[in-house]
């Protein structure tokens, strides 16, 4: 419905579906183990309903995001791209050379608008998403692992796809909220 209201998939392929195509590429270049992509989609669906979860108790914090903005570095982030997904990295790459999220001076006006819409930010979060517990229940309903070794994932490997799936499309997903934010990792880590 959400797809055929927008006239576009968007809405139907955020974040969760990022996870996927993450482990999708890896399994091309590398030859890693590559599961359904409804497999891969409802494991990143969990995780990114964990750290929506997480979003939920965080207070943007100005000063925090401009010095992890500031100490970020494009160059070694590309090098962190190439490691994780070998030559599919450059895609991703030429894209930013497009888009220019990474622009330090475009940051601040983002901020200003995130910190400015917080409780409206949050109120959408909490309205419009389930809830971790939620999407754990109807795992343990269906007999769905909740277990990333189930997907041949470990804890590390789902982190660093985490990091990279702002990097995936244009598009303002959670990962990007939390890299203007300045938690990033932090978000992962929580």
């Amino acid at each position: 419905v959400a797809m055929a209201y927008a006239e576009v998939s968007r809405p139907a392929s955020g974040m969760e579906h990022y996870f996927s195509h993450i482990w999708d590429m890896r399994g091309l270049e590398f030859g890693t183990p590559i599961h359904l992509h409804g497999t891969q989609c409802a494991m990143g669906t969990l995780l990114t309903a964990r750290l929506y979860d997480k979003l939920k108790t965080v207070k943007p914090d100005k000063a925090k995001a401009k010095a992890y903005v500031e100490a970020f570095c494009y160059e070694d982030w590309k090098q962190e791209l190439r490691t994780l997904l070998g030559n599919s990295a450059e895609t991703m790459i030429a894209l930013e050379e497009k888009e220019q999220k990474y622009d330090k001076s475009a940051h601040p006006a983002r901020l200003e608008r995130i910190c400015a819409h917080w409780d409206e930010i949050l109120r959408i979060v909490e309205e419009e998403l389930p809830t971790a517990a939620e999407i754990e229940a109807i795992f343990d309903k269906i007999g769905l692992s909740k277990d990333l070794s189930s997907l041949n994932v470990t804890e590390d490997l789902a982190r660093k796809t985490f990091l990279a799936t702002k990097d995936i499309r244009d598009k303002y997903i959670l990962s990007r909220l939390a890299w203007d934010l300045g938690i990033l990792e932090e978000l992962w880590d929580m």
